[in-house]
């Protein structure tokens, strides 16, 4: 385990990169986490974000290559997720906060992009958790033929290869996976 103390601003580039930890919490006064940063380590099983995370930006391959880390709880206020932050990661599923889809440039279609979920950021989470208060944003990145899921050596459009979750205020969850008419489509709503 890793316990980062003090005023410290970012995680960076390949700092904890093929170490051997287990645990790893970022501190509340982190803003980036930097490209590859927390890459690469097979022993790691759990990340947690202090209470109050000023997180604004996941890096290109953050957590990348983690392959025993199943699950992450991204803080509310994130701005930003890099191309393939958790590519080739053990997450078997994860909680987009609103936070990414209020400022994000995706609907301008502006590149590169300076907020928002990026080309092939998702790349390998099987199962992604919209909040209803987004439901639009995420449908619309979900639907983009750009925004490639990298699968067994090659990119597919995300909606081919992953789950598409809403949920809902009512506490029910819209899940949407990939039609065979290139739409996604409705296949259950469960009060979780």
């Amino acid at each position: 385990s890793v316990d980062i103390s003090g005023d410290i601003k970012s995680v960076g580039e390949y700092a904890f990169y093929g170490t051997k930890l287990t645990n790893i919490t970022i501190p509340a006064s982190v803003e980036k986490i930097g490209m590859g940063g927390v890459q690469n380590i097979k022993t790691l099983t759990n990340v947690t974000f202090e209470e109050n995370s000023q997180l604004k930006w996941i890096g290109s391959g953050a957590f990348n290559s983690n392959q025993n880390l199943t699950s992450i709880v991204l803080p509310e206020g994130l701005e930003r997720i890099d191309t393939n932050a958790f590519n080739g990661s053990g997450i078997e599923s994860i909680v987009l906060p609103d936070s990414v889809w209020s400022v994000s440039d995706i609907a301008a279609k502006t590149t590169p992009y300076t907020h928002g979920v990026q080309t092939r950021a998702l790349s390998g989470v099987p199962n992604i958790y919209c909040s209803e208060t987004s439901r639009s944003e995420c449908e619309e990145y979900f639907n983009d033929p750009n925004m490639g899921f990298y699968w067994q050596g090659a990119i597919y459009p995300i909606k081919e290869k992953a789950t598409l979750n809403i949920n809902n205020k009512d506490g029910s969850v819209d899940t949407y996976q990939w039609a065979s008419d290139g739409s996604f489509a409705i296949y259950r709503n469960v009060f979780q």
